[in-house]
């Protein structure tokens, strides 16, 4: 991923070079800007030097990025502290190469020739630069995203695998482990294995089986500390979850998605215990 974002951008400054040299030589020659017709390959040089200048800037600007990205969730504010990077980093390029176009032409260093190739290079300059530091922010919020995405993957898998090889285990004991649904003066035996989610509902709670629904008049409470050495896990105050039929988890969103394709809210507690969960039963 992260040599496939380099290729591109290097491919996006390579093309911005070669626009940027050949809409220059094009303005010159055609209204006759100098004396005599100028070269593109001067005009390509000059523009290597000032994208030089762009990616001397875009070292710190893409560490900066890399260790906003790395440590917070992106918010609202987050994206002005990248715009004002972006605009720093631009500000600080116009500024070397005015001083750089000053010195490789022989001038003087005054106040009005440096505000005119300030203003020359804002112009010229500021778009395209802020254009490919923009890049650079989209490319390694993408690397972040998907870096996020595989580690989630990883963790889902490692989880189901432990859930079904526990899973497996129960059943080949001699006694399977079961809730008493009481209806009436019938008793109604359900399997731990076959209970997806349990729902609190007043004072009982609701299980839900792959097939169908059952009302039991039991406390949550009761039941997370009866059900935790079977992998139930409470992930919400108002549901307790069976971790074998997880499919898959997302803490950025604060859901759990069951292999039936329903989603759960998770609990700040809940999302803590998932993530313990998780780092014990992980290889």
């Amino acid at each position: 991923m992260a040599r496939r974002g380099s290729i591109l951008i290097i491919l996006f400054i390579i093309g911005l070079i070669l626009f940027d040299a050949i809409q220059q030589q094009y303005y010159i020659n055609s209204f006759e800007l100098t004396p005599e017709p100028v070269l593109l390959s001067d005009l390509l040089k000059t523009q290597s030097i000032n994208w030089s200048v762009w990616g001397l800037m875009g070292i710190p600007f893409g560490f900066f990025i890399w260790r906003l990205l790395r440590s917070v969730r992106l918010q609202i504010h987050h994206y002005t502290i990248i715009l004002f990077g972006v605009l720093s980093s631009v500000f600080l390029c116009v500024v070397l190469m005015s001083l750089i176009s000053i010195w490789r032409q022989n001038l003087d260093l005054t106040t009005a020739i440096f505000s005119e190739f300030f203003v020359f290079f804002s112009f010229q300059k500021g778009l395209s630069f802020s254009m490919a530091y923009g890049m650079i922010t989209i490319l390694l919020n993408n690397h972040f995203q998907a870096t996020k995405v595989k580690v989630q993957e990883a963790e889902i898998v490692n989880l189901t695998r432990t859930s079904e090889e526990l899973a497996k285990n129960l059943l080949t004991k001699d006694e399977e482990p079961f809730l008493s649904i009481k209806t009436g003066s019938k008793i109604s035996p359900i399997a731990l294995r076959e209970i997806i989610w349990i729902q609190a509902d007043d004072y009982c709670v609701r299980i839900h089986s792959e097939n169908k629904s059952y009302t039991l008049r039991k406390s949550m409470k009761a039941l997370e500390e009866q059900l935790k050495p079977y992998r139930f896990i409470r992930i919400h105050r108002g549901a307790l979850l069976n971790l074998h039929y997880v499919d898959q988890i997302n803490f950025e969103s604060s859901t759990v998605r069951l292999q039936n394709e329903r989603e759960l809210p998770i609990s700040r507690s809940g999302i803590k215990t998932l993530k313990n969960q998780i780092k014990e039963s992980s290889l």
